[in-house]
């Protein structure tokens, strides 16, 4: 930089307190903690391993060129805010006195580092020793790496344009260029003031970005500039912390010694220890078949992951009730041992009731100690940032600043998350989402669930997911009961690596394929006959543990109506997307509760929507389902007969259309109104039908998509790859919550948590922090509504963000007769409000 700015030493990059930083600082500290994430996160390898996966027109890059892509990588970072030199920056922002006789208004830095930073490099490649081709690349990326410098304060936009009228980077350039020449004192401090000025090159920048970007490998150039991304601004608010905290900022990485540790520990539980004596003598599982088959099942995918750890992606395909949480933990650790760059260790999930039994198990084998050294920790929507438990213990000690940094670049050895969290960090285009990034690599990934998302995404998934984990070092376990080949799309050489060769083995064995006995004779009755048959079986089974699955939240509701009038001294319970997190927590413990290994509620009726299907860890005698996609019926199964202790029963019938819900799903032509796929169900036999649903997805590849990764179109990437479609607000009803503990007042909790959003004596960090640990008691009061384009709720008080308080919230909560719990009464909501939410 002193070769390139004048007066470097009197230009400030931040103040606080009466000290100061100079920007020559700010641009030294910023390197260090790049060369510090390298050393403790093996990010050099990372970087270098996606320049080398680069290819223009299918050709791969020589070492000359990825070596100066690599050079322009770490500059980028280095130089990011080589545009503080503005001197109207340095006089209103930093009220630096070095500057005198300015009057343009100007504040921006950014911008102007990304135009210093384009005017370094462009000439430089000019003088290159290399062929009109390799220039041509080398511009592309210093354009494309200048673009996230130049919205390293803001978020991800679109690159390239795809109209005429729209507006781009090049726009934006210039744009800001004419600001230049109209003011030239912006570059005071600049050297190269005059090159900028009559020599900067925008035609052939606006050409290079037109010749070069369509021939490049799409998913890894959009990979490469995501990690600068990600780099700059991670970086950058490392070093900003550690001059305001006047303290450096630690990294989190596991040792060697640190993993052996975590293995160690899962060793020693009851579970592993069994199915090791099961391997060493098969007989010990003589009197116990079910632990028998989980054992077989837990050591084929070790001893298959054993023979393929240089892979990057796995299939654990297993039944319900087969142990793969206990398996995947095994392989994550193992996995974990065998690699000594790996970090971390992340279960993503659809459903935060997933992520609660997980983190339950985890807290289950790792003692107290030990979590304090190792946080499992949750990052989501409800969990709290930091318990209120532990900041009780360390009381005004918190360091709110570095925990906040914590969260948001996820150092943790256990990350607990969703799906959505998880695709936010790939292709969201905010900077928080985009701080985590980096932070993803070399970590162990299992995923849990990924076919529950529109499927028309199941090919980019797989190319992107395969493209993620090599560049990024990622060791990603994909598990499910029912799980689509969707590395299908992918040439052969890229296949996922199968842990359970023989399938059939484990899913056609009585004790998983005959766990529940399926019955189909209502799928042609007529829909006004059904509540009648219903009963009819309910009636002549006694007292059992029934479940009833419709599609739609006013169809439970009506059924659950009827069964309430039908059969008063049974226990009736609802349960579906209208319910707070507190009721649904409360109705699945007591639906849990055992005594001496039997259930406690054993005649109940449960009525329910899809919210049941997967992360609801319930145990049902007999089951009865309005049919959709045909995975979705398995994991309607997975509720009857868990425990494979009893006999298990399940109906399925045919009273909603499921296209309404599930759109342009390429699965729903084929339902169980077909022998052909009842039977499939049977023999649990889903590679047929998932072979048809890709034939549709095949033709229909989403070209418009990868122009978007080619255009490096980041929003509109982020738009399409988003997982759930479906346009949401909440609603907050205030009422009096009675607890267990205590009766929380909703009226009082948004009163709290409105002065903590306007309490600006608090630092963004602390106030982040205390917001959060609002967030559980906030979801007791809170539920969604589903809208239509441009649609806002039309009865509401006031709105914060995303929530709509409606201040007479109590007349819209119905208390349930059966369970004695305030449910929300959504009918009535939408006759006052005029509005019609499905």
């Amino acid at each position: 930089m002193k070769q390139y700015i004048n007066h470097l030493d009197d230009l400030l990059a931040h103040t606080k307190n009466g000290r100061k930083e100079t920007l020559f600082q700010h641009s030294q500290k910023t390197l260090f903690y790049f060369q510090k994430l390298e050393k403790e996160k093996h990010l050099n390898p990372i970087i270098k391993q996606t320049i080398s996966r680069i290819t223009f027109k299918e050709d791969y890059l020589n070492e000359t060129v990825k070596e100066y892509i690599y050079n322009m990588f770490v500059q980028a970072i280095y130089l990011h805010d080589i545009g503080k030199i503005n001197p109207n920056f340095q006089l209103k922002k930093l009220k630096n006195k070095i500057v005198q006789g300015f009057n343009y208004y100007d504040t921006n830095h950014s911008m102007l580092s990304a135009v210093v930073y384009l005017d370094l490099f462009w000439w430089e490649i000019e003088n290159l020793n290399l062929s009109r081709k390799e220039i041509f690349i080398l511009r592309y990326f210093a354009f494309s790496f200048s673009y996230c410098i130049s919205r390293h304060h803001s978020q991800l936009l679109n690159v390239i344009g795809n109209d005429k009228e729209e507006k781009t980077y090049i726009n934006e350039i210039e744009n800001f260029y004419d600001k230049l020449r109209d003011h030239p004192e912006l570059l005071r401090y600049y050297k190269h003031t005059k090159r900028i000025l009559d020599q900067f090159p925008l035609e052939k920048i606006r050409n290079t970005q037109k010749k070069v970007y369509g021939y490049l490998s799409e998913f890894t150039v959009f990979v490469l500039n995501k990690l600068c991304y990600s780099s700059i601004v991670s970086c950058d608010f490392f070093a900003t912390q550690s001059f305001m905290a006047n303290q450096d900022v630690d990294i989190f990485s596991l040792k060697k010694e640190d993993k052996v540790s975590l293995f160690n520990c899962y060793a020693e539980t009851s579970v592993y220890q069994s199915i090791q004596r099961y391997k060493n003598n098969k007989s010990s599982f003589s009197g116990d078949p079910i632990n028998k088959l989980r054992s077989d099942l837990f050591i084929e995918a070790d001893e298959n992951l054993q023979n393929n750890l240089n892979n990057h992606l796995f299939f654990l395909e297993a039944p319900t009730g087969s142990g793969k949480t206990n398996t995947s933990i095994n392989l994550a650790l193992s996995l974990l041992n065998n690699d000594n760059t790996l970090q971390k260790m992340i279960y993503v999930f659809p459903f935060n009731t997933l992520i609660e039994q997980t983190k339950n198990t985890l807290v289950g084998i790792y003692p107290q100690e030990l979590q304090k050294k190792y946080p499992i920790s949750v990052i989501n929507s409800i969990e709290p940032i930091i318990n209120k438990t532990k900041e009780k213990q360390i009381d005004e000690t918190v360091d709110y600043e570095n925990e906040l940094l914590k969260y948001q670049t996820i150092q943790y050895p256990f990350i607990l998350t969703s799906h959505v969290n998880l695709f936010n960090h790939f292709f969201g285009t905010n900077r928080e989402a985009n701080l985590g990034l980096v932070h993803l690599s070399n970590s162990v990934i299992v995923l849990d669930e990924i076919q529950s998302y529109k499927n028309e995404l199941w090919p980019a998934i797989a190319e992107l997911l395969s493209e993620f984990a090599h560049c990024l070092n990622l060791k990603i376990i994909i598990m499910s009961a029912t799980l689509p080949r969707i590395d299908e799309f992918l040439p052969d050489e890229k296949h996922f690596i199968n842990l359970i060769k023989n399938r059939d083995y484990y899913f056609n064995h009585p004790l998983f394929k005959e766990r529940v006995r399926l019955n189909f004779e209502l799928l042609h009755l007529p829909r006004e006959e059904l509540f009648d048959r219903f009963c009819e079986f309910i009636d002549e089974q006694g007292s059992k543990r029934y479940l009833f699955e419709f599609i739609y939240r006013s169809v439970a509701r009506d059924f659950y109506d009827k069964f309430c009038e039908k059969y008063p001294d049974k226990l009736v319970v609802e349960l579906t997307g209208d319910d707070n997190n507190f009721y649904r927590k409360e109705m699945i413990d007591q639906l849990n509760s055992e005594t001496k290994n039997s259930f406690t509620l054993k005649d109940i009726i449960v009525v329910a929507t899809q919210v049941i299907e997967a992360g609801v860890d319930i145990d049902m005698d007999i089951g009865f389902k309005d049919i959709s996609l045909f995975d979705s019926e398995e994991q309607f199964l997975g509720r009857i007969n868990r425990s494979c202790k009893r006999e298990g029963l399940a109906y399925f019938f045919n009273y909603s259309d499921a296209s309404v819900l599930y759109k342009k799903d390429a699965r729903l032509e084929h339902d169980l109104m077909k022998p052909e796929y009842q039977q499939a169900l049977v023999e649990k036999n889903f590679k047929p039908l998932y072979e048809m649903a890709f034939e549709w997805l095949r033709p229909n590849r989403n070209d418009n998509l990868y122009s978007q990764f080619k255009a490096l179109r980041y929003k509109d990437v982020e738009t399409s790859m988003r997982l759930i479609d479906q346009i949401t607000v909440t609603i907050y009803l205030p009422y009096k919550l009675k607890t267990k503990d205590k009766v929380i007042d909703g009226e009082k909790l948004w009163k709290d948590y409105k002065y903590l959003i306007w309490d600006n004596q608090l630092s963004y960090a602390e106030k982040k922090i205390k917001l959060s640990q609002k967030q559980v008691e906030i979801s007791y009061f809170t539920y969604t509504l589903y809208l239509k384009p441009g649609e806002i709720p039309l009865y509401s008080d006031e709105c914060i963000g995303n929530i709509y308080y409606i201040s007479s919230g109590s007349r819209y909560m119905k208390k349930d007769k059966n369970t004695g719990y305030y449910k929300f009464d959504r009918n009535k909501y939408e006759q006052d409000s005029g509005s019609e939410f499905f």
